[in-house]
């Protein structure tokens, strides 16, 4: 089960007349890749077309991110569960708690890695087909790729079955509350 925290709706989380794509790389690759790094990921979604782009980005960096397309929204850190169902897919680090709340919701997934068991994890996603995975620096560095990865994940619809296959299938599974059931009846 994920969990992204507590939080109130957004307001601005109504469906949009347009395509949604939500970028959440985590406070983590800010403070260790930096804000160019941030930067250049958002930029290259914010070419993908008809595309609103809503990033959740400590406000802190904001003004160092610098001046950003009408169409990118950057918005503080939001509990993802309560806009996800808005969006059309999710660029991200790659952290277990995001992926496995945009594999809850059926989305596609483009995983930027960072560090750790990251990579096995996106690395997982790319096998099953839900998302692609750009598990270098010079990859992630590459606004053409990251577009056109971005792009193929909104208008390819296998990435978008995998990924609503997988979601099914997380539903299907026992609650938390039935497996502890199960578990004080085999005591």
């Amino acid at each position: 089960m994920p969990f992204n925290g507590f939080g109130e709706t957004p307001a601005w989380r109504a469906r949009p007349p347009k395509r949604r794509v939500v970028v959440t790389l985590g406070t983590r690759t800010l403070q260790l890749n930096g804000v160019p790094h941030v930067r250049r990921v958002l930029q290259a979604c914010a070419q993908v077309p008809d595309t609103e782009i809503v990033a959740t980005v400590i406000p802190a960096y904001w003004d160092e991110l610098g001046p950003m397309p009408s169409h990118v929204h950057l918005v503080p850190p939001t509990p993802l569960h309560l806009f996800i169902d808005s969006c059309d897919a999710m660029v991200h680090h790659s952290g277990s708690s995001t992926m496995l709340t945009a594999a809850t919701a059926g989305l596609p997934q483009l995983a930027l890695p960072q560090w750790s068991d990251q990579f096995a994890l996106g690395d997982q996603l790319e096998a099953a087909g839900a998302g692609i995975t750009l598990d270098t620096v010079a990859r992630q560095d590459d606004p053409t790729l990251i577009r056109d990865s971005v792009q193929q994940l909104l208008d390819k619809p296998d990435y978008r079955t995998a990924a609503q296959a997988i979601g099914r299938e997380i539903a299907a599974m026992p609650s938390p509350a039935a497996i502890a059931e199960n578990l004080l009846h085999t005591l």
